[in-house]
Order: C-alpha cells, then structure tokens, then sequence
C-alpha cells in the first residue's frame, strides 16, 4: 500500500540499515527491476533531514560507473518517507568475501581498481565519502562494482559530519580511520583510502584486518599494530640496512 502511487511494486526485502529499508522492485508498467531505498522519518531530525537530502542530491547527480546513481526520489507525502529508486544489483562485496568461494587475485585487483575509480571521482568532486565499506560496495555477476550510500559524504576540509554513535550496525567500525575513531574536527580523502586498505586485507585473508567491538576496541587494535611496526622500524639492524642502501 504504501509503494501503490510510485508505480513501482516491492517484490522482497534486501538489505536493512539505521535509516531504512532496501527493497528489490519492478516498475508495474514496464517490468524493470530496481533497487528502492525506503528512507524512514527522513525527516524527523536536523541531523537526518541533512542525512537525506545529502544522499539524494549525491546520487541524483553522480555519473560515473563506479558510483550508484538514482533513477528518481519519490516522497511519500502519506507516510513522509523518501524512496531512492536505483538500479538493481545482485550483491555486494561483503556477500562475496562471505560466499567462502576462491577470490583470485585478479578479482582481487578489479574490485580495489573499481572503489578506487569511484572515489577519484568522488574525491576530484572535493566530496569525501567517508563509509566505504564491503557491505556499500554493490557487485553483479559480471564483477562490476558501484560504491553506494552517501549519507555520511561531507565536502573535503568540512568539519567532521559523523559520529561513530550514529552506526547502529557495529561492523562498520571497522573500516573506519583513526581520524573518525578519534573523533577529530576535520576530515580528509585519506580516510576513504584507510577503508579500501581494510577491505583488500579482508578480500585477501578473508578476516576483518581490525576487529573490534567498539570504537575504543579498534582504535586501541590499530594503535597495537601501529606500535608494533614502529618497534620493528627501529631496529638497529633495519636501520643499518637502510642507511647502506
């Protein structure tokens, strides 16, 4: 009922997240499948209102194939919910690492080449996406790649936009900079970059690269690693070498 005046018919439910519902779709008339983004209360709060219309302003406008852009974004005015209409993909990249089935390094090459494409366009546009993550890193059956959800998506050199508070599902902590970790006032293309890292050592040893359970849990993983490196950079053995070469 409430998709009746869309023209578009939900077939099953996709993927669920802090701000709503992702459903796979057809257009009643022409058969089409889409992907539909069910935006709950988008309204609801300052902080959500900017969420929404950032999102929808971002992907109304992107034209690059590495980033998802939408078909049209429909208000509800019976209920006040947004609907993202997009194309349909038939997962994403945390599907695939899941499936357990042998990722080649090749693959491994196409999908990091593909996030990378996406965010030199996102990042030459001065706009920082700043939640890449397997699960917003929408795959085919032919290995294309599209980046999505751009809620959290600030302009290069803002003040920080997001809060590690605002996550309702913990996993996306760890992809996350150290930068936002710390919650400090701005914010650079270095932190998308940080997240792509994390998602190749994913792809390549099939394990979270920085598993932690909260915030301080992975702030505190990352500071553990970055701390052992310094100690093996310091050996006076390596640093001879060096010096040599």
């Amino acid at each position: 009922e409430v998709f009746k005046s869309t023209g578009y018919e939900p077939e099953v439910q996709i993927g669920h997240g802090s701000s709503g519902i992702v459903w796979a779709a057809r257009h009643r008339k022409t058969g089409q499948k889409v992907a539909i983004k069910q935006i709950i209360a988008p309204f609801k709060t300052k902080q959500t209102s900017k969420r929404t219309l950032r999102e929808a302003k971002l992907m109304t406008h992107n034209s690059h194939e590495n980033l998802m852009s939408a078909y049209e974004v429909i208000e509800l005015e019976n209920v006040g919910d947004v609907l993202i209409v997009m194309e349909q993909m038939d997962t994403d990249l945390a599907g695939v690492i899941e499936s357990k089935n042998n990722i080649s390094p090749m693959q491994h090459q196409l999908f990091i080449y593909q996030i990378l494409r996406g965010l030199k366009y996102l990042h030459s546009a001065n706009v920082i996406h700043q939640d890449i993550k397997p699960q917003n890193c929408l795959v085919n059956t032919n290995c294309d790649l599209k980046i999505t959800d751009f809620g959290s998506a600030v302009e290069r050199g803002s003040e920080l936009k997001i809060t590690v508070t605002e996550d309702s599902d913990a996993t996306t902590l760890w992809y996350r900079a150290p930068e936002i970790l710390m919650k400090t006032k701005k914010t650079s293309t270095a932190v998308d970059v940080w997240s792509v890292g994390c998602i190749f050592a994913e792809m390549v040893t099939g394990k979270p690269l920085f598993k932690g359970s909260d915030a301080s849990e992975q702030l505190s993983l990352i500071l553990d690693v970055a701390e052992s490196c310094s100690r093996k950079n310091s050996d006076p053995d390596i640093v001879s070498v060096v010096a040599v070469t």
